[in-house]
């Protein structure tokens, strides 16, 4: 017969093994940490650059909406004129660092009639961007919301972006005062290397020819642009575009980052 001792020995060492694992009944606990949902919000410029083939100023405001899984369609830009630029409202999901956002361009006359819905994925590091709505307003001509991000850490610099939907074909882009090319062979929506204004000068001299010609810098027939581009102290994006008052001719607009 087991001594009282020994049954009280064993009692205590089952019942620090069932404590070991869990045991315990009503006296055990499970905690649980709740799960953190983050908010990533972002703004942007977006630049209205959609032209039309009979004028470039007829009819051609349009407005800009959003909308994510769970989010109902919101605008973050409204009546933006040809070549406008404007800083949209707040706009942005909450959950993961990634997320696709519907971006969906409206034409503000007609009824907030769609021109164009483009998908975009963004993430939690976005930096910060320009949005160019570009296109034609005629016809079945694709339109689309184009994304340049904006320079960081550059400083004093320039970019040229080919957003001239009436003229789609490749240019190339020289400097006057040096006669070297800037750009060669730029493409309807792409955009430019980067380059850094010379300190010495006030501005720059630029023509833009059709890719492939051979620059000539006395006899201007063939350029579609010549102008000068100011040195305003901060970074630029140049956009190539239609003129606004005759759209069979070309334009170059500055746009501060």
């Amino acid at each position: 017969m087991a001594s009282p001792l020994r049954n009280t020995f064993l009692v205590l060492f089952i019942g620090s093994i069932l404590m070991a694992c869990g045991g315990g009944g009503a006296n055990s606990q499970t905690t649980t940490t709740p799960e953190k949902s983050s908010t990533h919000e972002f703004r942007a410029d977006v630049i209205n650059l959609i032209s039309s083939p009979d004028t470039a100023r007829l009819n051609s405001k349009v407005d800009l909406f959003y909308k994510n899984a769970g989010i109902d369609e919101v605008e973050i830009a409204s009546n933006l004129d040809y070549q406008q630029k404007k800083s949209t409202s707040s706009f942005g999901w909450k959950g993961l660092p990634k997320a696709n956002l519907i971006f969906t361009i409206k034409d503000s006359y007609n009824n907030q009639s769609v021109l164009s819905t483009t998908t975009m994925e963004f993430n939690s590091a976005q930096p910060n961007f320009f949005l160019l709505a570009m296109g034609k307003t005629s016809g079945l001509e694709k339109r689309t919301l184009h994304r340049i991000n904006k320079l960081d850490g550059a400083l004093n610099s320039y970019r040229f972006t080919h957003a001239n939907a009436l003229d789609p074909r490749s240019v190339d882009i020289y400097d006057v005062d040096t006669k070297q090319a800037l750009v060669l062979n730029l493409s309807f929506n792409h955009t430019s290397g980067v380059h850094v204004y010379d300190e010495g000068l006030a501005e720059t001299s630029v023509i833009v020819i059709p890719s492939g010609t051979q620059p000539s810098f006395s006899n201007t027939s063939n350029y579609l642009v010549q102008t000068s581009l100011s040195h305003l102290g901060s970074n630029h994006l140049n956009v190539l575009i239609a003129n606004p008052d005759s759209p069979s001719i070309w334009s170059l607009k500055q746009y501060s980052e």
